[in-house]
């Protein structure tokens, strides 16, 4: 099990926002081939993705918010792939599927992710790093992949519900805040971080596991009790 797989390793965006920081024992298995069980995703929000990508389609992103430059949105749900890269002489490879892609009317390109969320610094941070692999895939791009060059502008385009604005018969018209969130480049900074993140996965042994994982502690409670009734078998 404390073998790697095969190089180059694969990063999705996923892993690195939201794997990464709940737990890194389950990011170092994940790579190993034993990635977390499966959860559901509530069919709702993907309803909620198809309406968002068929309403963006064709229209302009300054539409959305003044601060975005004039465009169109070009594609929703688009799979990207990164050429096979290398840092500290680990190859690795960025593959993922992005929300929204906007072409600007200067030729720059735009990566717009939609969250129904109210903007916390917090989070803005940590997706930061999924936009970043979008950006890298496109411009990196693997021979046979989408290529997209110049990333120009990336961001969160956040809708936060806020009430039930009006009800007319069998529909209900709910009220959205929305928020515009600019992600700075910063590439310096997104390969700082895949050094860290390169470095635990090399590793020969895994981190230690987060306290508030719900896997890992599931494991380790399930592994004892194993232990324990194996001890009263014998005993």
């Amino acid at each position: 099990m404390n073998a790697l797989p095969t190089a180059p390793l694969k990063l999705t965006p996923s892993m690195l926002t939201f794997l990464w920081d709940d737990c890194r024992r389950c990011f170092w298995l994940h790579a190993r081939g034993l990635p977390r069980p499966r959860m559901p995703f509530p069919s709702v929000f993907v309803r909620y993705h198809d309406v968002l990508t068929r309403y963006c389609l064709g229209r302009s992103p300054s539409a959305l918010d003044v601060a975005l430059p004039p465009g169109q949105f070009v594609g929703g749900e688009l799979w990207v792939r990164s050429q096979t890269l290398a840092l500290d002489g680990v190859s690795f490879f960025l593959r993922g599927r992005l929300d929204h892609l906007a072409q600007f009317d200067d030729g720059g390109w735009g990566i717009i992710d939609f969250k129904t969320m109210r903007p916390q610094p917090a989070q803005t941070a940590k997706y930061a790093r999924q936009l970043h692999a979008y950006a890298w895939a496109l411009e990196r791009a693997a021979p046979d992949a989408l290529c997209r060059t110049p990333v120009t502008r990336m961001g969160l385009f956040c809708l936060d519900p806020v009430a039930v604005a009006a009800k007319e018969e069998d529909a209900v018209w709910a009220e959205l805040r929305t928020h515009w969130v600019e992600v700075e480049r910063d590439d310096d900074a997104f390969e700082t971080f895949l050094r860290d993140v390169l470095a635990v996965l090399t590793s020969p042994l895994p981190p230690p596991a987060s306290p508030e994982c719900p896997c890992c502690t599931y494991t380790e409670r399930r592994r004892a009790m194993a232990q324990n009734h194996h001890k009263a078998k014998e005993a």
